[in-house]
Formats: structure tokens, C-alpha cells, sequence
């Protein structure tokens, strides 16, 4: 094996657990959040609410980059037949949970628009210091 496929297949054993890892995190965001957009109204939902939020937030663009790179490796990459099949079901996986993802973290922003809870959750995202940014989503001008 050449030293460029030497390297290549260690990367992709490399990203192989940290696709697992991502799908486990999007696993139990999806859990909290449905979980929240279920229960009802207390003082203590917009803390939770921008928690939430700033978890997916804080996951999404390395996660998007892994997957982005993991992706690559299974399209184009001389990989054993082993590593290929774990790899293209750990994107399978990810893929299934970055779509609730996005689906509950839009549901949660609506719910906190609707609720009228932006001026409470505002500032303590901008306080978490993820958000504060220009061009987040919290200051996109």
C-alpha cells in the first residue's frame, strides 16, 4: 500500500468514531428539543431554549466540515471494502440526525419568535458568547 493510501486510510479510520460522535450529540439534541417543543410554558424555557440553540449552533459548521470530508473519502478514496461500508453508515446515520436537527432547531427558533421569548433569549446567547458575533444569527448585519 502506498503511503497516500496508508494516509488516507487512517484518516478515514480517524473520522469513522467521529462521525459516531456527531451523530450522538445530534442524537441527544434531538431528544432535549422535542422534548422541550412538548412541555409548557415556565420561566425556565427561554434559558433552555438558548441552550439548545447554542448547542446546535456550536456543532453545526465542524460537524458539517467532518461530514464534508468524510463524505469525500467514501466517494473518491481507495478504501477497504470494511472501512467504506462503516463509513458510508456512520454518514447514513449522521445524515438522518442532521436533518431533525435542523428541522427542531427551526421549530425551537419559531417557537421562541412566537412566544415572544427573544428578548429574554437574545442576551443570554449573546452573553454564551456564540452568538454575539456579526453575521451570527443573532447579528446578521
Amino acid at each position: 500500500m502506498s503511503e497516500v493510501a496508508t494516509s488516507v486510510m487512517e484518516e478515514a479510520l480517524l473520522l469513522g468514531p467521529l462521525l459516531g460522535e456527531y451523530a450522538g450529540k445530534l442524537w441527544a439534541f434531538n431528544d432535549q428539543t422535542a422534548s422541550f417543543l412538548e412541555e409548557g410554558n415556565d420561566y425556565m424555557l427561554p434559558r433552555r431554549a438558548a441552550w439548545l440553540l447554542d448547542q446546535f449552533d456550536a456543532v453545526r459548521t465542524p460537524l458539517l466540515r467532518v461530514q464534508s470530508r468524510a463524505s469525500q473519502l467514501v466517494e473518491h478514496a481507495d478504501l477497504s471494502t470494511t472501512v467504506h461500508e462503516i463509513m458510508a453508515l456512520r454518514l447514513n446515520e449522521l445524515d438522518a440526525q442532521f436533518h431533525h436537527a435542523i428541522r427542531l432547531a427551526h421549530e425551537l427558533r419559531e417557537r421562541v419568535r412566537t412566544s415572544k421569548w427573544e428578548s429574554k433569549v437574545a442576551p443570554l446567547r449573546m452573553a454564551a458568547g456564540l452568538n454575539g458575533m456579526k453575521g451570527g444569527p443573532l447579528r446578521p448585519n
